[in-house]
């Protein structure tokens, strides 16, 4: 180990050495010059050698050699020679002017020998921070980012790195990416509370509370905080052994750049996952609506024979027993509600493929309501409809697409149907309509009711979704399409749908609401006679 001391410092020594050996060389190498050139023009070969000690050694070394050539000019070229008496008082302008001339030169050169070598470091850092920026482009995943990271690292600055990313289960707990070094519980926590701290903050652009500091058993660490464009991705974790805050708090800026670059790689990994999830879930969107609308189409060809067998049974001569009618009469009415079922699943995959385009007129509101009625003839047979719509809103005209909306209240009600909790011997189930003012905007809300049991909030916030059924045990058929097609329908309608819990003949009873916005229908000129 002394050795290794004695050895360490002698090379520290070693500019000085050779200073002291080139200047005395030159000088003895000047004196048989004396013969044929002027002193002064000597002193300008010694400038010479004090701008080539200053330039490969520094500003000390350069002004060592000032002095020593001075003092070497003076005791051999200037008369009397071996002496440092001077005979001409003119020689100490000489003298004076030389050695300000020498340090002034040791200065500049040394000064333009530091610039260089920093512009040149600074070039070795930013095709290093280059070359790693390029190797993070082509990262495929978080344990080929840590592991470029903590390589860079320890090459260019010699410090052991960890990157700790958020944890996919508890955004705000991070863990260990590949690390390399082996973590402490006091470490952890520090890096999630400057992680928790700037991701409660919430602001990207934020420079307080980005770094921390801790110190223990000869180990110093450094934790950067890794900050994307829109939040906080996680902490680049530093280690150096033994004090050295100061070497780590010099080499900050690299350590930011490459905090910046890991986490822009992190965010891009985040974005291309997010957007391989979305292009799935739109694959799987488009082949289930495919799916849907294949089997919809076949499955109305055999409905539609099964529906004309049975009720073709009525007109056979002679008349089939009354149990087989009776039969024939529930086929219809089964076929028919899987005929709906089919229609609500070919709707579904048109609306959802974007297929369908409404095309609206101005339609009377009684009309609407008429027509949904209509459809559903035979499901109506044995239910009691109570229509309440005031006789000044019956010619009231609402801009829509008829066919699509009479798909709204015809689901609306075979639901009121399938669901309808009644004590009474028959079904009730309500319609009724008011406008709505609202400023100088108005909106027609058209609500169907019907006998059923209480819904929670949780409960009636899930009804509109897709295939949803509520939990509900029911032996009718059903997919749980039909609201979610409502609700796609009335939106395309710049209306709005939702359901509450209401009263109907002193019972629990569900209104699903339908808001519709009211227009001015055109005004109509009628020609007079000629």
């Amino acid at each position: 180990m002394n050795i290794q001391k004695t050895s360490i410092k002698s090379f520290q020594y070693l500019p000085w050495l050779l200073t002291v050996g080139v200047c005395a060389l030159t000088i003895f190498a000047s004196l048989p010059m004396l013969r044929w050139v002027e002193p002064t023009n000597i002193a300008m070969l010694f400038l010479l050698v004090v701008l080539g000690v200053s330039f490969w050694w520094g500003r000390g070394a350069g002004v060592l050699s000032a002095f020593l050539m001075v003092a070497g000019f003076d005791f051999f070229f200037v008369e009397p020679h071996l002496s440092f008496a001077v005979s001409d008082a003119q020689y100490l302008i000489t003298f004076a002017v030389m050695l300000v001339v020498a340090i002034f030169i040791s200065n500049l050169v040394s000064q333009l020998r530091r610039k260089q070598m920093v512009t040149e470091q600074q070039a070795s850092q930013t095709a290093a921070l280059y070359s790693f920026s390029k190797d993070l482009m082509r990262a495929l995943n978080l344990n080929e980012v840590a592991q470029i990271t903590t390589g860079f690292v320890r090459q260019h600055l010699g410090f052991s790195t960890c990157v700790l990313s958020a944890s996919p289960n508890e955004p705000t707990r991070l863990v260990a990416v590949n690390s390399e070094i082996p973590l402490k519980m006091v470490e952890t926590i520090a890096a999630e509370s400057l992680y928790q701290q700037n991701t409660t903050h919430n602001d990207a652009h934020t420079d307080e509370h980005t770094e921390g500091y801790f110190e223990d058993e000869g180990q110093s660490s450094m934790y950067v905080l890794l900050q994307g464009s829109t939040r906080a991705r996680g902490v680049l974790l530093v280690h150096a052994m033994g004090h050295k805050f100061q070497v780590m708090r010099d080499a900050r800026p690299i350590l930011d750049a490459v905090a910046s670059m890991v986490a822009i790689a992190i965010e891009r990994l985040h974005y291309i996952e997010v957007a391989n999830q979305h292009q799935w879930q739109m694959e799987s969107e488009r082949l289930r609506g495919s799916i849907l609308a294949a089997l919809s189409h076949d499955i109305r060809t055999p409905l539609t024979a099964m529906y004309g067998v049975a009720d073709g049974l009525h007109w056979l001569e002679p008349k089939p027993a009354a149990q087989v009618l009776d039969a024939a009469d529930k086929l219809c009415e089964q076929t028919l509600q899987l005929n709906r079922m089919v229609g609500n699943l070919l709707d579904f995959s048109k609306l959802h493929a974007g297929q369908v385009r409404l095309q609206r007129e101005w339609v009377p509101l009684d009309e609407v309501i008429g027509s949904s009625l209509r459809a559903l003839v035979q499901p109506l047979h044995d239910v009691r409809v109570d229509v309440n719509v005031p006789a000044s809103l019956s010619e009231l005209l609402l801009y829509l697409d008829p066919v699509l909306f009479e798909r709204v209240l015809a689901n609306l009600l075979d639901n009121a149907i399938k669901y309808n909790a009644s004590t009474l011997k028959e079904k009730i189930i309500a319609i009724d309509a008011q406008v709505q003012q609202s400023g100088t905007e108005r909106d027609c809300v058209i609500r169907v009711i019907n006998p059923a049991q209480h819904l929670s909030e949780r409960q009636i916030s899930e009804m509109f979704t897709l295939f949803e059924r509520l939990g509900i045990e029911r032996t009718e058929l059903g997919t749980g399409l039909g609201l979610s097609i409502c609700r796609t329908i009335v939106t395309a309608h710049e209306g709005q749908i939702w359901a509450e819990n209401t009263q109907m003949n002193g019972q629990d009873a569900l209104a699903v609401c339908v808001r519709l916005p009211v227009g001015t229908p055109p005004e109509w000129h009628e020609e007079s006679a000629s």
